[in-house]
């Protein structure tokens, strides 16, 4: 019997697999509002297996297997303990407890996320990133965050030799065409027009500066083995200072039932939770999280042109607390895009750019 969100993806999946490549009609038609990429592989496989859930569970699995293992060859090149740092990816519980498990669009997208970034920063292969960067925004819009990251950062590293900026340019393109001919498809639509989720459409967005607390507060939570160690330096840096003086952003939008003024009534996540079982003991938690948390951003910002990795991983991380503040919900499942790239804006280990 299909589970939680398996429930809306399962019966779409038997769509998709009725014929081994849908056809322009069926993902013009999908009711859901992510990518086709995940129900034509999974439709494919699930065409193969008569369906079987137990099946498409366990390939599910080995895609969280891949993508675990493109995360520590990567930061295996550029980080400092990247079996630890890997580890701590992992026991994630929303990818250790129900993507990895069951059967989400989430992993897919992850896996070709991982593996475009080892491409794009071990390999320098920037047309093998391009491809696999377009297969995740096919599987999960949201991934868009990390190509533009990658364009940026080509820009600046290249900026000087104008030959090789271009080229750098066009490559970078690739995630961006197959993006848009996706686009294409639906509309000029970013969801498909007969997705059922209306809180996933382009004119739900807007800021929500209670979203973009919520997310700094993760982000301390999850780089936390990073700024912990780190935290005397912090402390007696100017960042701090300047993290101490955003602190009233905590005051006009507490981080704390995050959803409730926005489109949908469930909670943020596990994170959420915790805020309201503590009651008025969260008010000390979260600038204890949230104050230093800022601070290692800051810091970390600081010095991130020096290195193409750290730069790449400090724009991704931007570009998301900036997805994250606009998008119609906050759900905490959604970091677990981001989490590889906080570890990637970590100080590097001696490797050239």
């Amino acid at each position: 019997t299909p589970l939680k969100d398996e429930a809306f993806y399962y019966p779409l999946i038997k769509v998709f697999g009725e014929h081994y490549l849908p056809s322009i009609d069926v993902i013009k038609n999908m009711n859901q509002s992510m990518g086709p990429v995940y129900f034509t592989i999974y439709g494919f496989i699930g065409k193969l297996t008569n369906y079987s859930l137990p099946i498409l569970r366990l390939v599910d699995i080995f895609i969280s297997f891949v993508s675990v293992l493109a995360l520590y060859k990567t930061l295996y090149q550029f980080c400092r303990y990247p079996l630890c740092l890997t580890l701590w990816f992992t026991i994630n519980p929303y990818f250790l407890l129900l993507t990895t498990p069951l059967l989400y669009t989430d992993n897919l997208c992850m896996m070709f996320i991982l593996l475009g970034t080892y491409f794009f920063l071990v390999k320098r292969n920037l047309f093998a990133s391009g491809l696999l960067w377009g297969l995740a925004l096919w599987t999960r819009q949201t991934a868009i965050v990390i190509p533009l990251a990658a364009l940026l950062t080509e820009l600046y590293v290249y900026r000087i030799d104008l030959a090789i900026l271009f080229r750098k340019f066009m490559l970078s393109l690739i995630p961006f065409l197959l993006f848009f001919w996706l686009i294409y498809l639906w509309d000029f639509s970013i969801t498909p027009p007969s997705t059922v989720h209306e809180v996933n459409s382009f004119d739900t967005l807007g800021f929500s500066l209670r979203q973009l607390n919520y997310t700094i507060l993760l982000l301390g939570v999850y780089s936390s083995p990073l700024w912990l160690p780190q935290l005397s330096k912090i402390i007696k840096s100017p960042a701090i200072f300047a993290a101490a003086g955003c602190s009233p952003l905590l005051i006009l939008e507490f981080p704390r039932i995050i959803n409730e003024n926005r489109m949908v009534g469930w909670g943020s996540g596990l994170m959420d939770r915790f805020m309201m079982s503590v009651g008025d003991l969260a008010y000390v938690i979260v600038p204890l999280l949230w104050i230093p948390a800022l601070g290692y951003l800051i810091l970390t910002t600081i010095s991130a042109t020096k290195s193409r990795q750290t730069l790449f991983g400090m724009l991704c991380i931007f570009f998301f607390l900036g997805f994250q503040s606009i998008y119609s919900y906050s759900w905490d499942k959604y970091f677990i895009l981001i989490i590889p790239f906080i570890f990637l804006s970590s100080t590097p280990r001696n490797r050239p750019n």
